[in-house]
């Protein structure tokens, strides 16, 4: 049974209120709206059953028991006064077409989780380029958009997600531009905000964004590999390194989730649990040399798997090993950045990675078995 997208968008919102103001795990019900905020982003509900009197509704127990009264009656304990006021998103203003935003949710494993930087916390929509990206540094997803915007902006998780949870239901897209002033010991600065506004049948969300001139120029990190030999990935090769990186992902540090990669090989080599798994695969999947070794993070290579989907993509590596992957589809381009398997930008040789402690050469198990060296 579908999920109720109002109670999934709302969900999201009260996961992101934090701890620190008890008042937003409240809804405050008014002329028929419920609005609910973390103060980053303002959702409105229609209710419709619902008088013009303010009510502060418990957002948690309503999403448990499906019971608004109950909820009305668990919140009287709050006073209705310390609710937020509206956000409001200023008066220029950029409508731009909402079928901008399909797709991009794919694009979420790149966004960075670290608070600490900023605008690669969002998805940048890059208006000259028709496209969309993500990146935390690791891992950039490039998207091309069907419907050119007609300005830049960044979306956010939250927004995209809660947009997500109303697929059919998102008639209006609007991005706004503001100028704010703000006052500190008598001194006065003005910066630039965005807010973007998304519309639908009985629901509103305006969502506090950075300005999209913020986001770094990521096209300058991707290189040009139009004039290297590439190695084509189609479905049946994806499904292979797929099914490989199942296997082995349980297996890999932790931490660093790394997988090594040969021209036609993958291997996990994890010394402090004495294992070792090496999966020869049909045909080469890197356009390397016999010799040559790339460190991949088997996380983030199947976020890469996941993004492309069954889309056939050309593979291209660096002059060293620890240049960027580039997989580039008619529609999509991801980049990974390997893991460094050495001090030298060159990496380990396929022959050092296949020693053994004691100086002799690993015996390699047939293809899909592992071995366990002993301890």
């Amino acid at each position: 049974m579908k999920k109720n997208p109002i109670y999934q968008a709302l969900s999201i919102i009260l996961r992101n209120t934090g701890k620190s103001l008890p008042i937003l795990k409240y809804g405050l019900i008014e002329n028929g709206w419920l609005r609910m905020t973390d103060l980053e982003h303002e959702i409105r509900i229609y209710l419709e059953d619902y008088g013009k009197k303010p009510v502060l509704a418990d957002i948690g127990l309503q999403l448990k028991v499906n019971d608004m009264s109950a909820a009305i009656d668990a919140a009287q304990i709050m006073n209705v006064n310390d609710f937020p006021g509206q956000i409001d998103p200023g008066q220029q203003a950029v409508n731009i077409s909402p079928k901008v935003l399909d797709g991009l949710i794919d694009l979420l494993p790149a966004v960075s989780t670290d608070d600490s930087r900023g605008c690669l916390r969002s998805v940048f929509v890059n208006r000259k380029k028709k496209e969309a990206v993500a990146t935390d540094g690791h891992i950039c997803l490039v998207k091309k958009l069907s419907v050119g915007p007609m300005a830049s902006f960044m979306i956010d998780p939250i927004t995209l997600k809660i947009a997500e949870c109303f697929t059919g239901n998102l008639t209006g897209l609007t991005i706004h531009h503001r100028l704010e002033t703000k006052g500190t010991d008598g001194t006065v600065s003005t910066h630039s905000a965005d807010y973007l506004t998304l519309t639908g049948n009985g629901w509103q969300l305006v969502s506090r964004v950075l300005p999209a001139k913020d986001y770094p120029m990521y096209w300058r990190a991707i290189p040009d590999r139009s004039q290297a030999v590439s190695v084509v990935w189609d479905k049946g090769l994806i499904g292979e390194v797929s099914a490989f990186l199942d296997k082995a992902k349980p297996f890999t540090n932790p931490k660093t989730h790394l997988i090594h990669l040969i021209a036609g090989e993958g291997i996990v080599k994890n010394d402090s649990i004495s294992f070792f798994r090496r999966t020869v695969f049909a045909r080469d999947i890197l356009p390397l040399k016999p010799e040559q070794v790339i460190g991949v993070n088997a996380e983030i290579l199947q976020s890469v798997l996941k993004f492309i989907q069954d889309r056939p993509v050309a593979v291209t590596v660096g002059e060293h090993m620890i240049n960027a992957i580039v997989f580039q589809g008619e529609d999509c381009l991801a980049l990974v950045m390997p893991l460094r398997t050495s001090e030298s930008s060159a990496g380990i040789t396929r022959a050092e990675l296949l020693k053994e402690e004691g100086g002799k050469a690993a015996v390699i198990p047939a293809l899909g078995n592992q071995m366990r060296k002993a301890a």
